[in-house]
């Protein structure tokens, strides 16, 4: 008996996807022309500490935040996307002090680019994206469009911290970041990676990734962010996209806020989620 269990065992496993076997997690073909990806991201800062200083006084209060964007992107070729943008939202809400009063929940700011479709053309290996029927955005648009590509190539580079060498179940690295140190925003980070698991999903075979560690980001004028993060990313071997990301993190900024002048600090939990959905035609 023992043995019988033993031999349903071993062939069990060894049957199973990725048992024994290593994996290609990132290349850097582009996606195939006509590929759709319905992406949804959203970021939430919430029950953050806040302080502030302005004119030699220190003000304490509370942060929260919210991002939102949902989008279409469809592949033209490797070297064109098309974008269109059906959400778009922000909710900052800072308070100082107490209140005793009963305040409403303020309502979600539309982004600029809400409704917009947009056009991604690469140039060298970085992407410009324009507002399609627009030859010359508004500065809001301008900066709107500026932040998109920041996120387009955040996405894009977390493909490079799987690198090109095969791995198995239960393999740990740390990632080549040369690349992100080259990024605008510059970004540091010490991470470390695992390959979780590997199974068949819907015809497709997709990988569970745990990244963990810190990202710290430059952002200029003696503004920076640190991040400590613990992610899981669910990534299609057949298409390499990630499909699932959950990032729990804290969340630390230092540096001006607002028109103030002032020196802010903000350190909050933080929460990141993005889910996709591939469609080929």
């Amino acid at each position: 008996m023992k043995f019988l269990l033993t031999f349903i065992t071993t062939i069990t496993l060894a049957t199973a996807p990725g048992f024994g076997q290593s994996v290609i997690l990132w290349h850097d073909d582009a996606p195939k022309p006509g590929t759709l990806l319905r992406e949804t991201t959203q970021i939430d800062l919430v029950k953050g500490v806040f302080s502030l200083n302005v004119n030699q006084q220190k003000l304490l209060g509370s942060a929260n935040a919210m991002v939102r964007e949902k989008i279409i992107r469809s592949y033209v070729s490797a070297m064109e996307q098309k974008i269109e943008v059906l959400d778009s939202a922000r909710n900052f809400r800072f308070s100082f002090g107490s209140s005793n009063g009963v305040k409403s929940e303020p309502k979600d700011t539309a982004g600029h680019l809400l409704g917009k479709k947009l056009t991604g053309k690469k140039v060298g290996t970085h992407w410009v994206f324009t507002i399609a029927g627009k030859s010359e955005p508004d500065s809001a648009e301008a900066s709107a469009l500026k932040q998109f590509t920041g996120y387009c190539e955040a996405v894009d580079s977390l493909g490079l911290l799987y690198g090109t060498q095969p791995r198995k179940i239960g393999e740990t690295w740390k990632p080549d970041i040369s690349t992100l140190k080259k990024s605008i925003p510059e970004i540091d980070a010490d991470l470390e990676c695992k390959l979780e698991d590997v199974k068949q999903q819907e015809g497709d075979t997709v990988a569970r990734i745990a990244v963990t560690g810190r990202l710290t980001a430059s952002l200029g004028k003696d503004s920076s962010v640190q991040i400590a993060i613990n992610s899981i990313i669910q990534r299609s071997l057949r298409d390499m996209v990630d499909l699932e990301t959950v990032i729990n993190g804290n969340f630390r900024y230092t540096g001006q806020f607002g028109k103030s002048g002032g020196e802010a600090e903000i350190t909050a939990p933080v929460k990141l989620t993005r889910t996709v959905k591939i469609e080929t035609h």
